[in-house]
Parts: C-alpha cells; sequence; structure tokens
C-alpha cells in the first residue's frame, strides 16, 4: 500500500509542480502545493506513529519520520510562496500556521494566525465570502491563541443562532 501511495504521491507532485512551470505566479498552485504537502506530513507522522506502537523497525520509524518533516518543510515553503504572491488571503496564514504548529521551522504559527483572522475579519466587512476563514477555522485559531472562550461564544451562536448575542 505504501508504495503504491507513493507512486500517486509523485504523480500529483509532478501534475502541480508543471502548473506551476507553466503559471510560476499561481497563488492556487501554491496553495494546493501546501495544502498537499501539509496533508503529506500528517499521512507520514501518524504512519510513523503507527509504526512505532507496531514495534516496527528504528529505521523505518526514523525514515517515516524523516519524510514527515521533509513534507513539512515543503508545506511551509509553498505557504509561504502563496502568501507573498496574495499577502492578504487568509487562508494561507491559516495553513501556514497549520504547518508551524505541527513543526514546520520558521513559521510563527501564533502570529500567522492573528493575521488569518485579522483578513477574515476584513474579508468578511467587504463581504467577501469566499475569503473568510470557516467558523472551525476561526475557531481553531482562536483557541491557538488563548482566546478559548470567543471560540466557544462564537461556535454556540453558529449552533444556535437565535440564542447568539445581538451585534
Amino acid at each position: 500500500a505504501m508504495a503504491e501511495m507513493a507512486v500517486h504521491q509523485d504523480t500529483a507532485i509532478q501534475a502541480l509542480e508543471n502548473a506551476l512551470r507553466v503559471r510560476p505566479r499561481s497563488f492556487a498552485a501554491r496553495m494546493s502545493l501546501g495544502m498537499f504537502f501539509h496533508q503529506l506530513a500528517r499521512f507520514y507522522s501518524e504512519a510513523s506513529a503507527e509504526a512505532e506502537r507496531s514495534r516496527q523497525s528504528n529505521d523505518r520509524v526514523s525514515l517515516l519520520r524523516q519524510q514527515a518533516f521533509h513534507h513539512r518543510v515543503k508545506s511551509s515553503d509553498h505557504l509561504q510562496e502563496a502568501i507573498k504572491l496574495y499577502p492578504g488571503q487568509a487562508h494561507a496564514r491559516y495553513y501556514a500556521a497549520r504547518a508551524g504548529e505541527e513543526g514546520a521551522p520558521g513559521t510563527d504559527a501564533r502570529a500567522q494566525y492573528a493575521e488569518a483572522l485579522r483578513l477574515s475579519d476584513l474579508a468578511a466587512l467587504e463581504r467577501l465570502v469566499r475569503l473568510e476563514l470557516s467558523h472551525w477555522q476561526k475557531a481553531r485559531a482562536l483557541l491557538a491563541l488563548d482566546r478559548g472562550g470567543e471560540a466557544r461564544s462564537m461556535l454556540e451562536s453558529v449552533s444556535c443562532p437565535d440564542s447568539a448575542p445581538e451585534p
């Protein structure tokens, strides 16, 4: 299963990198690569934890951890490039924060979460719904910023709109 996954992974990466060769300043391609590498990093992190639990060889566990770290770095690199291309996009900041939280080097997760929330709020003021973070993304960012009360209130107002406080 792992070998088959590697073939599909390489094919997807190649397709997205080809898109970047055609349009090097493509925000969508950068975001897609960043998010894809983020998912790969999570996959390999979970695989290394499972390999460790099942007492597989230390070499196997180490290889899986190295792959997770490599994909985390690649994710962070592509997301930082996406941010440079479109600095006002909250989603790029949010996913960069997620990558930082999970160990991507050189990423200040708290600063990225704070900026993602700020940009999402600005998008809401302008009624640019596609640029806003989802309620779950906002809640996660608020929790990461030690603002759990705000996250709870927001989620309660979404799940029970009649009990939401007046604006």
